[in-house]
C-alpha cells in the first residue's frame, strides 16, 4: 500500500470523509464524520460504536490471459465453480498443433538412420582391422591401411551425427508439446471462476479470457482518518464484523499500515489478511473494524504566536 489509495478503497475513503452516507445494517445507522465511526445501537448488532468502515475483498482478482493467440475451443469450467491451482480452464483450438506434435514425435522415435550408421561403422572397423593385419604381414601398402582408418573415422562421425539428429528431433517434439500445452489455460491460484470474458469461437489475442478470484485468504481494507496516523502499527490486533454473517467478530492482526497519508483525502490505509479456507466468508462485502487498545490520537500541534511565526 502507498500514498495513493487503490481504486477498491475509494468507497471506504469516501465514507471516512463523510461524502457517502450508506447504512451498513439498519436504516437507523448514521455516519459520524468526526470520528469515522458508525454510530449504532450496540445492543442490536453487537458492533461497538467506535467501529470503522472496511471492505472484505479477494486477495487477488486475476484476468487470465493466454500466451498464445487463437480461437476459444472449449470452456472446461462454468462461472462460479471452485478451481485449484493448475486446473485446466479453457482450451484454444489446437488441431494443427496436435498434428505437428504427432509428426515430430514420429520423427523423434525413428531409429533407422542410427541403425544404418551403426552397421557402416561396424563394417569400417572390421575393414580397418583386416587391412591393419595385412599391413603388418606386408601384404598391403600403408596407404590402403590409412584409407581404411579414415573410413572408420568417417563412419564413427556419421553415427554420432545420426544420434545428434535424433536428439534434435526429440527436442523439437518437446518444444511443440510445450506450445500445445500453452494453448490450455490453467488456473494460477486456488479460487473461484468469476466469469468467462470470451465465448467459444471468439478470438484470443492480447485480451483476457477468464476472471478468477482468489478467496483464500481475503483482504480486509480499512481507511482511517489522518488524525489517527501514527497510532497503529503492523501486528496490531483487530476485530472485524462482516456485513453478512452470524455477528460474531473475526479476530486478526494488521498486516500493512500505510507509511504516509493520502494528501487528497487526508486518510491512510490499513490492510489485514483473513484466512478463508472453506470460502465461508463472502468476498466483496462491507464490514466494520475495531482495533485493540486504540490509543488516543496525537494532539494537534499548537500554532505559533504571531510574533514568532515570522522568525
Amino acid at each position: 500500500m502507498n500514498g495513493r489509495l487503490p481504486a477498491s478503497l475509494s468507497f471506504v475513503a469516501a465514507l471516512a470523509l463523510g461524502s457517502i452516507a450508506l447504512p451498513l445494517h439498519a436504516a437507523g445507522d448514521r455516519l459520524d464524520v468526526s470520528s469515522n465511526a458508525i454510530a449504532t445501537d450496540s445492543s442490536e448488532n453487537g458492533v461497538p460504536d467506535d467501529a470503522f468502515d472496511c471492505l472484505i475483498e479477494p486477495v487477488s482478482l486475476i484476468d487470465l490471459g493466454s500466451p498464445s493467440q487463437g480461437i476459444v475451443g472449449r470452456l472446461l469450467v462454468a462461472h462460479g465453480e471452485s478451481v485449484t491451482r493448475g486446473q485446466p480452464l479453457v482450451e484454444l483450438e489446437s488441431g494443427v498443433e496436435a498434428a505437428l506434435l504427432e509428426q515430430a514425435e514420429a520423427r523423434a522415435e525413428m531409429e533407422s538412420e542410427i541403425r544404418a550408421r551403426e552397421a557402416e561403422f561396424a563394417l569400417a572397423k572390421l575393414d580397418y582391422s583386416r587391412f591393419d593385419e595385412m599391413h603388418t604381414r606386408r601384404l598391403v601398402p600403408a596407404q590402403e591401411r590409412d584409407e581404411a582408418a579414415a573410413r572408420r573415422r568417417i563412419a564413427a562421425a556419421a553415427l554420432v551425427q545420426a544420434q545428434e539428429n535424433q536428439r534434435l528431433q526429440q527436442l523439437d517434439a518437446q518444444r511443440i508439446r510445450r506450445e500445445l500445452d500453452r494453448r490450455t489455460l490453467r488456473s494460477p491460484v486456488d479460487g473461484v471462476v468469476v466469469e468467462h470474458l470470451l465465448s467459444i469461437g471468439e478470438s484470443v489475442r492480447d485480451n483476457a479470457v477468464t476472471r478468477i478470484a482468489q478467496l483464500d485468504p481475503l483482504r480486509v481494507e480499512a481507511v482511517l482518518p489522518g488524525r489517527l496516523f501514527g497510532t497503529l502499527e503492523r501486528g496490531r490486533g483487530a476485530r472485524v464484523y462482516p456485513e453478512f454473517g452470524s455477528g460474531a467478530p473475526l479476530v486478526m492482526t494488521a498486516n500493512v499500515v500505510d507509511p504516509m497519508l493520502d494528501a487528497q483525502s487526508g486518510t491512510f490505509g490499513v490492510e489485514l489478511m483473513l484466512a478463508n479456507p472453506d470460502f465461508a466468508i463472502a468476498g466483496g462485502q462491507r464490514c466494520r473494524i475495531v482495533f485493540d487498545d486504540m490509543p488516543t490520537a496525537p494532539a494537534a500541534a499548537t500554532p505559533l504566536p504571531d510574533d514568532q511565526a515570522g522568525d
